[in-house]
Order: structure tokens, then C-alpha cells, then sequence
């Protein structure tokens, strides 16, 4: 019992379960913050593909 009590191979298995769980909390808690301005972005140059596309075309 003594050998069992003192054995702490388990003590990684958990600190990586904690690590990973904050991990995951970060992410839900930061996603709804970083989500609209992905969308922005991506509007945006979209936008500014359409706009090149257009002047390429004019050009030739």
C-alpha cells in the first residue's frame, strides 16, 4: 500500500488533462471575440480581389 501511496505517474496524466482544459476554455472564452473580424477581413479582401479582377480584365 505504502508503494502505492508515493507512485506519482499519474501526476503527468493530470497536469495534462488541467493544461488541456484550459486550453479549451481559452478558446471558447477568446472565439466569440475573434470571430467577427475573420469575417470582416475576409469581406474585405474579398472585396479587394474583385477589385483587381475587375482592373485585369479592363486592362487586357
Amino acid at each position: 500500500m505504502k508503494a502505492f501511496l508515493q507512485d506519482d505517474d499519474g501526476a503527468v496524466t493530470v497536469d495534462f488533462v488541467v493544461l488541456t482544459a484550459s486550453v479549451v476554455a481559452m478558446v471558447i472564452i477568446v472565439m466569440p471575440l475573434i470571430v467577427p473580424s475573420v469575417g470582416e477581413l475576409a469581406a474585405y479582401i474579398a472585396e479587394r480581389l474583385g477589385a483587381a479582377s475587375a482592373f485585369l480584365a479592363s486592362v487586357e
